[in-house]
């Protein structure tokens, strides 16, 4: 435990607080979405948007370990392989990311959207001006 960020420790032991009757209903929304999720792919391969819905901010204008809402989460919670490139900079200069997101047991089509799509941008050759 002492390892642990002292915030992240502070929510993994405010779990331990949950009732039985709120963890069946969260496993039971777990479920729910991992659907919902999965329907999402029923007519496309693989789904692109940001990784984060706002520009990134400097880590030391970060005060929490999640101080950002990312695109990430959905997919990381519903099992579905996700993968996040750079895809150009703010105007700060910070890296921006692109998510390619495809349904579970697609790990090779996701890597192989994103290998096709940092070849062609090119973007990983490109650093932001040093402040």
């Amino acid at each position: 435990p002492t390892l642990y960020d002292p915030r992240t420790l502070a929510g993994i032991l405010a779990d331990e607080k949950v009732s039985k009757k709120e963890y069946e209903r969260m496993q039971m929304a777990l479920v729910e979405h991992r659907l919902s999720v999965a329907s999402a792919f029923a007519d496309i391969d693989v789904m692109i948007l940001p990784t984060l819905p706002t520009m990134p901010i400097a880590i030391s204008d970060a005060n929490d370990p999640f101080a950002l809402d990312s695109c990430t989460f959905a997919f990381s919670l519903a099992g579905s392989p996700a993968i996040s490139v750079p895809c150009g900079f703010s105007l700060a200069g910070l890296p921006i990311g692109m998510l390619i997101a495809g349904p579970p047991y697609s790990e090779g089509k996701i890597l192989s959207v994103a290998a096709g799509y940092e070849k062609a941008a090119g973007w990983e050759k490109r650093r932001p001006p040093l402040q």
